[in-house]
């Protein structure tokens, strides 16, 4: 069983469609109704290659035909063509998403269930009557007056009076300025943590400070006498020196001598010597 889809997206008052099958999705505006979908029929085909009068396009055997449509055995790809007039070219349909919508325009996606049964003249003329709500209503109740023989959905909104560009404006700079704030705001949290870090580290950084010598030694002094006067035949004068007992302000080590290292004879005996 297929299925038909369409999808409106609106960002601020602009108007993005996508859309699978024979459900449209009309635009009125000051007066007029405009199609903006394109059918996915063999009869809209035709009558796009010029082979098929559009007039006679509802009664054509082929009428309930698609060529694209939701659980085919291919998958389809949603067309996106927002086609205003005719006689644009696939290019220019495409390039319209995006249409910036006017105050009290109204957007109208709907099955075949109601556009094989109600003229487009017809649904603008019902919808300028004021009230959206009765006028979906009266727009089913006049599809099942007239047979009625298929599933009739309508969906409906319109542009509050009050949605202008210049309100649309303001909202750019407001996200702008949002963004910036955060990345701001980010930036100065990684600085506190990279400061605070730092001192943490300098007031609990490792100190080392040099040992104080404990031994003070006192220089020696060598002290040489000579006799200033000898006789011939005495005996040479020696020289009389006089050691002074090093004097060291230090307590004496207590510990003994390391003994000698140890001889080992060759392996595998490995028998210590004295």
């Amino acid at each position: 069983m297929g299925a038909t889809c369409a999808c409106v997206w609106i960002l601020d008052d602009r108007l993005y469609v996508a859309y699978v099958g024979d459900s449209r999705i009309y635009l009125l505006r000051e007066d007029r109704i405009h199609q903006l979908s394109t059918d996915h029929t063999w009869v809209q085909e035709a009558i796009d290659a010029g082979v098929l009068d559009p007039k006679k396009a509802h009664y054509h055997p082929n009428a309930h035909v698609i060529h694209r449509y939701l659980g085919s055995p291919k998958a389809s790809t949603p067309d996106t063509r927002l086609r205003l007039t005719p006689q644009e070219s696939d290019d220019q349909a495409q390039a319209n998403q995006g249409l910036r919508l006017l105050p009290e325009d109204q957007l109208i996606l709907c099955t075949d269930g109601l556009t094989d049964l109600v003229e487009d003249d017809e649904i603008r003329a019902v919808m300028e009557k004021g009230n959206q709500e009765q006028a979906l209503e009266e727009l089913i109740n006049l599809a099942n007056d007239r047979g009625g023989h298929d599933n009739i959905t309508i969906v409906a909104l319109q542009m509050p009076d009050g949605m202008t560009p210049t309100q649309v404006t303001r909202k750019t700079p407001l996200r702008r300025n949002r963004k910036w704030s955060c990345l701001v705001i980010a930036l100065i949290v990684i600085v506190g943590i990279l400061l605070f870090g730092s001192v943490f580290y300098y007031l609990n950084r490792p100190t080392s400070t040099p040992p104080s010598p404990t031994n003070t030694l006192t220089p020696t002094v060598l002290q040489l006498t000579i006799s200033p006067t000898r006789t011939p035949g005495d005996t040479p004068l020696q020289p009389t020196i006089t050691m002074p007992e090093p004097t060291h302000t230090s307590e004496p080590s207590s510990s003994t001598p390391a003994p000698p290292p140890a001889t080992l004879t060759a392996w595998p005996t490995n028998t210590s010597q004295p």
